[in-house]
């Protein structure tokens, strides 16, 4: 997909009706570039009370019990995510300045097929943060190759779909 195809497919997102016409769009982008799965989230944080509900092709009885038992609160990544610099964020980079809690979970993301990760942090005018994760599978070495190719093509995907959820188009939840 050239740059301009890219472009087409970004914008299209602002045209569905519902928050599923989008995901599913949103899938058969990151599966185009190449990624096994993803997961789009809105982190809570001080300024507001929102619940952390992502929507994701990650494996579901993972996704049901990390968000059961209220993993995101002591996820490295994601509160790697909330630091004012962080953009894009190798879940192998930052493991190794994980507290103990925070390695057991990811740990356990990697067990539930959670593997060679990367998360692009969204942050918004009004104190909102977005978490846009892929991963892959393969050697870690492949996948760092794959996002070395696709990091901008991610990039623009994370913020034409934040865009589209969050810009003022109004979607239906089904």
């Amino acid at each position: 997909m050239n740059q301009d195809e890219l472009l087409s497919e970004c914008e299209r997102l602002r045209t569905f009706e519902t928050l599923d016409e989008c995901h599913e769009h949103l899938q058969r982008l990151v599966d185009h570039l190449g990624f096994k799965s993803y997961l789009y989230g809105v982190l809570p944080n001080r300024r507001n009370s929102l619940d952390f509900e992502p929507r994701s092709t990650f494996d579901p009885t993972w996704l049901d019990y990390y968000v059961d038992k209220g993993l995101a609160q002591v996820d490295g990544v994601l509160k790697r995510c909330q630091q004012p610099d962080a953009q894009l964020i190798l879940w192998r980079n930052v493991e190794r300045h994980m507290t103990p809690a925070q390695r057991t979970t990811y740990r356990q993301a990697v067990e539930a097929g959670c593997t060679n990760g990367v998360t692009l942090s969204m942050k918004s005018h009004v104190g909102v943060t977005g978490a846009f994760s892929v991963t892959s599978e393969g050697s870690a070495e492949e996948a760092l190759r794959l996002l070395e190719s696709r990091h901008h093509a991610l990039g623009m995907i994370s913020y034409a779909f934040n865009d589209a959820v969050y810009g003022g188009h109004q979607l239906s939840e089904v």
